[in-house]
């Protein structure tokens, strides 16, 4: 989350059987989570993901760091698979097909798998990413934001960077999305890579916890 995607993260129109669907997206509907540092639990910053626009096709928003004050504007398809975002690795890309955040179906035991090619606008730069997911469970947890009963979502992306002195960048991320927000309430994203020989040569990225500590919808 993706730190939006990161998040960013995030289904629209699933929801579990046993909850009350949730209203309709509308331009204006908002959520805003606290980021912080998972080694040290220390607050990094606050962001804010805004609905700006929504057709029959993708869902638009602005992403706004409360800290600095600064945004990017991000595009998803309907199910909130990210088209356009700021991801796990701090970069902008614009992803084909879509970023497979969530399966057609959230419900326990769904698995997926799909290759997807990422490019990053700044650079022209491409490369592909291999996610494998799946759906976990049922789980209540709480956040700043309150209580909420969420299905836990696993996925291990593996990025093609690999170069002669390193091995691949490998992207873990949590998510525990809530039917009755049709969003996800918490997201942790991690990643890390192996050095070429040496005992030591795991080399760790950055480790961030997103909680949702506001709301409008």
């Amino acid at each position: 989350m993706r730190p939006t995607t990161v998040l960013l993260t995030m289904g629209l129109i699933w929801a579990m059987s046993a909850a009350a669907a949730p209203a309709p997206l509308k331009i204006g509907d908002s959520w805003t989570y606290a980021a912080r540092n998972g080694f040290n639990g220390l607050l990094n910053t606050t962001y804010q993901w805004q609905v700006t626009d929504v057709t029959d096709k993708s869902i638009g928003a602005r992403v706004t760091d409360l800290g600095t004050k600064t945004a990017i504007d991000e595009h998803f398809t309907l199910n909130w698979n990210p088209l356009v975002a700021f991801w796990a690795t701090l970069r902008t890309y614009e992803f084909t097909p879509a970023y497979p955040e969530f399966p057609d179906r959230i419900e326990p035991g769904v698995d997926w798998t799909q290759i997807v090619l990422a490019r990053d606008p700044a650079t022209g730069q491409q490369m592909k990413m291999k996610v494998i997911g799946k759906v976990l469970g049922h789980e209540r947890i709480r956040v700043p934001a309150g209580e909420f009963d969420c299905i836990k979502i696993e996925r291990d992306t593996i990025l093609d960077d690999a170069q002669f002195w390193r091995g691949p960048t490998r992207v873990w991320e949590s998510e525990w999305y809530s039917p009755e927000l049709a969003r996800s309430i918490k997201y942790e994203t991690r990643s890390e890579y192996h050095e070429e020989g040496g005992r030591n040569s795991l080399r760790r990225g950055d480790w961030t916890i997103f909680e949702l500590t506001a709301y409008k919808n």
